[in-house]
């Protein structure tokens, strides 16, 4: 290995078959067949892939490089393993400070845990002076690993791993992470976990880009507005339209007719299937058929 002082280890995969057999003095036989290995090849380039595409999305001005090399140490020749290093190059300390250092780790440790079905124990080295963990992903963030994680899952769903080996994430918490077993199935898409709800509420905007609409849901018996928004997901174009006008005006009752499902990435979404800009009449009809 080239080391640098603005060249860090983000990961290393290690392969437990010695790959060299000792001969005599400095001469040893390569095992070739050990050298392969399609399953550490795989997660491997999905998570070059993950950390090229999260530093590019969250820190488009860091001089910051990933890139793969392989290694091997003769020290003690009974025991020589094959390891394989996720490296970041950077121009200064500036690009990777130990925050941005940590998070990425943690980018790392996040999506070799998740595309496991059974990760086995996982070993993890605190240093006696250490604070609680950051967390260090917002929702958003933290979608973002999710989504190259599904798109890993998907490629090799449930898949057997062949030839397990072990990936050591560094760091002030050391965290070493049995590679085994299979690969996870994807969740099922499209999984209703509930009926159909109806409610009023106030319309609290709309992002249009992602058909998402901020609704403030209303009590149905005291008629007091729940002052945190929350988050649903339009299934037509149409219905941003009406909850827009409806947030706009002076009146932003709405009749909403929502169903909950568990998504590709197993996360819980609440989709609008219908929305009606409405009245305090209509309400107070609402709360009469409650009450029967």
């Amino acid at each position: 290995m080239i080391s640098s002082k603005n060249t860090i280890v983000l990961a290393k995969f290690r392969v437990t078959d010695n790959v060299l057999t000792h001969i005599a003095d400095t001469t040893f036989r390569i095992n070739s067949k050990l050298t392969q290995n399609s399953d550490l090849e795989a997660v491997s380039t999905q998570a070059i892939n993950l950390i090229t595409s999260y530093i590019d999305e969250y820190y488009p001005n860091n001089n910051i490089t990933i890139r793969f090399d392989s290694i091997v140490s003769t020290e003690n020749c009974a025991d020589v393993p094959l390891i394989h290093l996720i490296l970041a190059e950077f121009e200064s300390s500036k690009d990777i400070n130990e925050n941005i250092k940590t998070e990425l780790y943690a980018v790392v440790k996040k999506f070799i845990e998740d595309m496991l079905t059974d990760h086995g124990d996982i070993f993890v080295t605190k240093s006696s002076d250490r604070k609680d963990r950051k967390d260090f992903f917002t929702s958003e963030k933290s979608d973002f690993i999710d989504d190259h994680t599904s798109k890993f899952i998907n490629k090799f769903p449930g898949k057997s791993i062949c030839k397990p080996f072990v990936c050591v994430i560094p760091g002030e918490e050391k965290t070493t992470i049995p590679i085994q077993g299979t690969f996870k199935n994807p969740v099922p898409q499209n999984s209703k976990l509930a009926d159909d709800v109806i409610f009023f509420a106030h319309s609290d905007g709309v992002k249009g880009s992602e058909k998402l609409i901020f609704l403030k849901i209303v009590g149905a018996t005291d008629n007091i507005v729940n002052g945190t928004a929350k988050t649903f997901i339009a299934d037509k174009e149409s219905y941003l339209k009406i909850a827009a006008a409806a947030y706009s005006s002076d009146n932003p009752l709405v009749r909403v007719v929502i169903r909950e499902e568990r998504n590709d990435k197993g996360k819980i979404c609440s989709y609008i299937k219908h929305i009606l800009q409405s009245s305090l009449e209509d309400f107070d009809m609402f709360k009469l058929e409650l009450a029967d």
